[in-house]
């Protein structure tokens, strides 16, 4: 997670995986005559925030690339400077990733506590 770059963290990738979810949970209402048009102008606002959000979290990742060659043609020759361009290049990919991986924890942790809880109420 990415401390202080809005929908980098967990509740960013939750929240964009739950707006992407909304319209597939309205389609089965609406098909059976339940939902309305102002149900769905709330979920039409919601995943176009949702891809403001992710297009914002693609754009900062490309100029962080892009800084990251800046960084790298200005300070050719200086050995710290290639090792922390390294060391960026390696990062980067790892901040795209690791809110995928701390969430798909939290949904497998609340998940077998679910679980474990039943097993427990069963017995």
């Amino acid at each position: 997670m990415v401390i202080g770059v809005p929908g980098a963290g967990i509740n960013g990738l939750f929240y964009l995986l739950l707006s992407a979810v909304m319209p597939l949970e309205e389609l089965p209402r609406t098909l059976r005559g339940r939902s309305t048009f102002a149900r769905w102008r709330a979920i039409a606002y919601l995943v176009g925030l949702a891809a403001a959000v992710a297009l914002t979290l693609w754009g900062e990742y490309w100029v962080f690339e892009r800084v990251i060659g800046l960084f790298q043609k200005r300070f050719v020759g200086v050995p710290w400077a290639r090792g922390a361009a390294i060391a960026a290049e390696g990062l980067a990919p790892a901040i795209l990733v690791a809110p995928f991986l701390v969430l798909g924890a939290v949904v497998l942790v609340v998940f077998v506590l679910g679980l474990a809880l039943r097993l427990r109420r069963s017995v």
